[in-house]
């Protein structure tokens, strides 16, 4: 196995394969030991700690957690506590969410192809109502892409991945944060063709979705 493909050791819970993965952490199918409820935990990538501090991820997870226990909609996806994962860097944490078995729209688009737009539609506007939801209590996901997206076991999508998100007080994310190709090219010029931002940008959001 590689180093990316190790599975992570969490207490209470039993790790079966990895979901998805993005530039610094993997998210792990798991499964509760009492009870057999399965879960998705989300998992800083071994190393990960050497492309950016290790408190920075943790921060991350952390800010997601927190947003997420104080926004709860019906398409937006939830989480349930932060834990220590044992077997990888020395303070990793976990985030321990809802499993979306229907998988990704990026999965499906993938498989698929183009979409109906009946399909578009019906996918499209519930997440366009966790946006409005996450706009009118101040807070901007910043990353709303296909692999954001994710559908239940009976085809409810799902908003996911608060992982960059910001609220209002928060210091807002770099310039070009994001996933290419979704995120607005000119959100975040100022008046004088700066890229410095001062206060979030929901619309970067509508942009993208």
């Amino acid at each position: 196995e590689t180093t990316a493909t190790v599975a992570p050791h969490i207490p209470g819970y039993t790790m079966s394969r990895p979901l998805g993965q993005g530039s610094s952490s993997t998210v792990w199918l798991a499964t509760r030991d009492i009870g057999g409820a399965r879960f998705a935990v989300k998992c800083a990538k071994p190393g990960a700690a050497g492309d950016r501090a290790a408190a920075q991820v943790l921060e991350d997870l952390s800010r997601e957690m927190r947003l997420l226990s104080d926004l709860q909609h019906k398409h937006l996806i939830r989480v349930h506590e932060v834990l220590h994962v044992g077997g990888m860097d020395e303070g990793t944490r976990g985030i321990v969410m809802d499993y979306a078995a229907g998988g990704s729209l990026a999965n499906l688009i993938s498989a698929r192809g183009r979409l109906s737009i009946g399909e578009a539609v019906t996918i499209l506007t519930p997440i366009a109502q966790a946006l409005e939801y996450l706009h009118v209590n101040g807070t901007e996901h910043g990353d709303v892409s296909p692999g954001n997206v994710l559908f239940t076991a009976v085809g409810m999508p799902l908003l996911a991945d608060l992982g960059i998100a910001a609220k209002v007080g928060d210091k807002p994310q770099n310039p070009g944060v994001g996933t290419p190709g979704f995120m607005d090219p000119a959100a975040d010029a100022s008046k004088d063709g700066s890229t410095s931002r001062e206060s979030l940008q929901p619309h970067r959001d509508v942009y993208s979705l």
